[in-house]
């Protein structure tokens, strides 16, 4: 009984299990839109690519849907504030899902933020 709660409380408490992981900070170089209700952002730092999305690293492109997180306004404003003031930026995805072969983005953080 005892292993199984100390292996509970490694599990729980371990880095990986809270990690909340980024991209590298990078400038937003360019901003791309389309059909399906879609946002694209072409990000300076190697792309965060997890769910291993065909057409990310050759692209160093996210997409955001508006249907891909809750938040999708506060994000689309933060890549957009990012983006006119040109201050770095670092982009979280999905772990596992691609849109239309790019990361899609769930979150972002300023310097401060991360």
């Amino acid at each position: 009984m005892n292993k199984v709660i100390l292996t509970l409380i490694i599990i729980l408490f371990s880095s990986q299990s809270w990690a909340t992981n980024y991209s590298d900070p990078g400038l937003i170089t360019g901003i791309f839109s389309g059909k399906g209700n879609i946002v694209g952002f072409f990000h300076s730092a190697a792309v965060y690519n997890p769910a291993e999305c065909a057409s990310a690293a050759s692209d160093q492109a996210y997409l955001i849907a508006y249907n891909s997180t809750e938040d999708w306004d506060k994000v689309y404003s933060m890549l957009l504030a990012a983006y006119l003031s040109k201050k770095k930026i670092k982009i979280g995805v999905h772990p596992t899902n691609c849109y239309l072969d790019y990361p899609v983005i769930e979150r972002v953080a300023f310097e401060r933020g991360y």
